[in-house]
């Protein structure tokens, strides 16, 4: 998508008009091939994974979160204070979500990860590059979380979406893997 390196502003708005001209038949196809690559990354992970509750727009996370609870696997998901503070709570099934204070569905437990059992988590982003930074929606809270998390952090992304450089900032905590419809990509820093 881009030669150079693109300031987050600009890789927002890339991403924006990127993620606007999918087709949701295209889209489908996309998801499913991303979530195949997955559990292929991953080894189809024994004891579970940390994920988010994808928007619309996103790489559809639902797909993996379906096949992690009909193995039996635990899953984690992103809850947040109105402070910003994130932590990750186990997730249950739909009937435990709820929106939280920024309008995304959040599980409503309190069973809290611990970091310690360094399960692969989901990081999700507007765009990725091939670093393996990102541009998300400008809160930092997964760039806090992620900042010593020991397991391996994991980017989805459309290959359309994926830029070559985004200028980052001393605080961005990159991904170790990007996967995308057309492949893996291990991150290049």
């Amino acid at each position: 998508m881009a030669e150079k390196a693109v300031s987050k502003k600009e890789a927002r708005a890339l991403a924006r008009n990127c993620r606007q001209g999918l087709r949701a038949g295209p889209k489908n196809r996309m998801d499913t091939a991303i979530a195949r690559r997955f559990f292929e990354a991953t080894g189809g992970e024994d004891r579970g994974a940390v994920l988010y509750y994808s928007l619309p727009q996103e790489v559809d996370t639902r797909r993996i979160m379906r096949r992690l609870l009909a193995e039996g696997k635990r899953i984690y998901l992103p809850q947040t204070s109105p402070s910003g503070k994130m932590r990750m709570v186990r997730f249950e099934g739909t009937r435990q979500l709820a929106k939280g204070p920024h309008g995304v569905l959040e599980p409503t437990g309190s069973k809290i990860l611990d970091k310690r059992m360094a399960l692969p988590i989901l990081v999700p982003g507007l765009a990725f590059d091939r670093r393996g930074y990102r541009v998300g929606y400008g809160g930092g809270h997964y760039d806090r979380y992620l900042k010593n998390y020991p397991g391996l952090k994991v980017g989805l992304c459309y290959e359309a979406c994926l830029l070559d450089e985004i200028e980052v900032d001393p605080w961005d905590q990159p991904v170790d893997i990007l996967l995308t419809e057309g492949g893996e990509y291990a991150a290049k820093r």
